[in-house]
């Protein structure tokens, strides 16, 4: 049994629950960089929900690129998903500059950011917890109706009129329904009460951000007391690394908030449309010639011709990467610095 606020605490709520978030997210170092990328942990994927892993290229550079866990998966598979590629230092720094603008807005004026806070809460209340108080009314009629059934077949089994086999069977769908349903109505309860009282949150937030002075300097630990996770959908045409891509940024207390609204993407001119399809025949006039020569077999040949020489160029450049990402893991906590504007 477990008796909370018997005594005074060692150190505050909001520290131990970081604390535990930070205990979480990273279970080991990857082998041989040395140290863990500031955002493992936090970045999900939109489709499957598995989380971005960093993955660095190895080709003597050190650019830590996220991947979905489920994209490695052959093909086939139950949860086989696409890549959802995004360059991690891409990635961190549309985390820092959100962080910095949305510290500035509640900094500058504290109601006008808590009403802000209040009226998204409101919208998506409107939009996701309407539906979700329908399930959680709809699992709990469920929890009653297994109830009386479970009363029948028991009764029915005592006079004689359902025998011992059904009886056993019936008993135990009932119970395993019984226990799903046990384990989803806190789930759907406590994301009902999490958007009851927005006030609450907006100001939990606005104390947090008074914490620190300025975020120009983003550290592993403030990431986790600010971001509840990151949603990376994929590419709007995958494989390609210059689409556009969304990204969701979910805060803790507040949820997904925009401290500004996004600027809609004008049209191409003419001029850009043209170079665009200039860049389409060059990118498939380069494919052609890479098919082209597969099939000939002077791709293996060069291939052959060269390998030894990159891969000793590449192996040296990743022992000096090596080097240095062991001096940087000594301090896996290492701040990154957002430059200015």
């Amino acid at each position: 049994m477990v008796f909370e606020n018997t005594h005074e605490p060692i150190i505050d709520q909001a520290t131990f629950d970081n604390v535990q978030r930070l205990r979480s997210r990273v279970k080991r170092r990857p082998d041989g960089w040395g140290y863990i990328h500031p955002l493992t942990g936090l970045v999900y994927c939109s489709d499957c929900g598995s989380k971005l892993y960093a993955h660095r290229i190895y080709n003597g550079k050190d650019m830590p690129t996220y991947v979905c866990g489920n994209a490695s998966k052959p093909a086939g598979a139950i949860w086989k998903c696409t890549g959802h590629r995004i360059e991690a230092t891409k990635l961190m720094t549309i985390i820092a500059e959100t962080l910095k603008e949305i510290a500035k807005t509640a900094q500058e004026d504290e109601d006008a950011f808590a009403k802000k806070v209040n009226d998204a809460l409101s919208a998506r209340q409107t939009s996701e917890i309407k539906s979700q108080k329908k399930q959680l009314a709809k699992l709990r009629k469920r929890t009653a109706e297994i109830e009386t059934l479970f009363k029948k077949i028991y009764e029915d089994n005592a006079l004689g009129k359902l025998p011992d086999n059904r009886f056993n069977v019936l008993a135990a769908e009932y119970e395993n329904e019984q226990e799903q349903l046990d384990r989803e109505i806190p789930v759907l309860q406590s994301i009902i009460d999490a958007f009851n009282d927005g006030n609450e949150r907006a100001s939990r937030f606005i104390e947090l951000v008074k914490r620190y002075r300025d975020f120009d300097e983003i550290t592993v630990s403030m990431l986790n007391e600010f971001v509840e996770k990151i949603i990376v959908h994929e590419r709007d045409i995958k494989y390609r690394p210059d689409s556009e891509q969304r990204i969701e940024i979910h805060l803790n207390f507040i949820g997904e908030f925009c401290p500004v609204e996004p600027e809609p993407i004008s049209a191409l001119t003419p001029a850009q449309e043209e170079e665009q399809r200039k860049l389409e025949e060059r990118r498939e006039r380069m494919r052609q010639n890479y098919l082209t020569r597969k099939a000939n077999g002077k791709q293996k040949e060069y291939d052959e011709r060269y390998k030894e020489k990159v891969r000793a160029r590449y192996a040296n450049a990743r022992a000096a990467l090596r080097e240095e990402g062991a001096v940087i893991g000594a301090n896996i906590y290492a701040p990154f610095v957002v430059a200015s504007n």
